[in-house]
């Protein structure tokens, strides 16, 4: 055993996660020279920053110091979305959105797979007359299994603009 080449980068401003990889290489036997495999694992953290999301739909990233990590989204008028590829979502049992609103406010449907997909927690995020005064909001998850697109839908179809600004999206884990 040679031991570990390399390093993990950890950048704590960054909370997308981590991509790890593993290669062994034996020392072959006889006339059989040595095999090598590979495998690669990807660590996703728990908390997501709103603009680290594999996609933006109609959302704004706008810097500010109340932010927790200098940037978030806003400009979210109804349907708006974000996509976060590739989610374990049977690891999650609750889910919690930072946000704030002087708008109108509305709903945060996490959806799985599409757009219109089977809904998977509906956050409600009512005014709070302060477009950076954050505060978090909690809806229960539900229960799936496997790995899944996820969408982070905006929606209130009356007064359906300057709903809301989104900071952060955690996933607690199931309990």
């Amino acid at each position: 055993v040679r031991g570990f080449v390399g390093e993990v980068p950890v950048d704590p401003q960054y909370s997308g996660g981590v991509m790890l990889e593993a290669s062994y290489t034996d020392l072959g036997v006889e006339a059989i020279p040595p095999t090598s495999s590979t495998v690669t694992m990807r660590l996703r953290s728990r908390h997501a920053e709103a603009e680290h999301a594999n996609h933006l739909q109609g959302v704004t990233p706008m810097k500010s110091e109340t932010a927790r990590n200098g940037t978030f989204l806003g400009s979210i008028n109804h349907n708006h979305f974000l996509r976060f590829d590739d989610i374990d979502t049977g690891a999650v049992g609750n889910v919690t959105a930072r946000v704030a609103s002087a708008g109108p406010g509305g709903y945060i449907e996490i959806r799985c797979d599409e757009l219109e997909g089977p809904l998977l927690a509906r956050i409600r995020v009512a005014s709070n007359g302060a477009w950076e005064q954050w505060r978090d909001e909690t809806a229960k998850f539900a229960t799936t299994e496997g790995f899944h697109d996820v969408f982070v839908v905006f929606v209130k179809e009356t007064d359906a603009n300057a709903l809301m600004n989104i900071d952060s999206i955690y996933c607690h884990p199931v309990e």
